[in-house]
């Protein structure tokens, strides 16, 4: 007695079935994959300062310019700062380094009732005052 094996229509179905699955698994795993590296990249890239940064500053008039001394909080990129207002021209802190606790600059601005703004400009183009100072 030979016993007849039947490979019938019952086995094709189950290989497609797997293939797709396993695609589906493969596309999942790709998707997580490239999200978190789009996520570190961008938490890399906006940096410490994205949104709110916390320093503070002082100005001191003087009779034809003023003194903007940073007080307490973050140290902030230089080119990120920038002094304006009443000045003779709007400037920015500097080009290079970060601006600490204890730095300060001098800017000339002459005149009387002088408002001093000194705004923080982030990476995006997003400002934020830190100190407003009418005299």
């Amino acid at each position: 007695m030979v016993a007849h094996i039947d490979f019938g229509a019952d086995d094709r179905g189950v290989s497609p079935v797997i293939g797709v699955v396993l695609m589906i698994a493969i596309t999942v795993a790709l998707s997580a994959a490239a999200g978190t590296l789009v996520l570190q990249l961008t938490d890399e890239q906006t940096g410490e300062l994205s949104g709110d940064a916390d320093a503070e500053f002082t100005v001191t008039f003087g009779t034809d310019s003023v003194e903007v001394t940073h007080t307490g909080g973050d140290a902030v990129p230089a080119e990120e700062i920038l002094i304006d207002g009443d000045v003779d021209d709007s400037q920015r802190w500097g080009e290079y380094g970060s601006v600490s606790e204890g730095d300060s600059v001098t800017v000339d601005a002459s005149g009387s009732n002088r408002t001093i703004v000194v705004v923080h400009t982030g990476p995006y183009g997003e400002e934020e005052v830190f100190t407003r100072v009418e005299e």
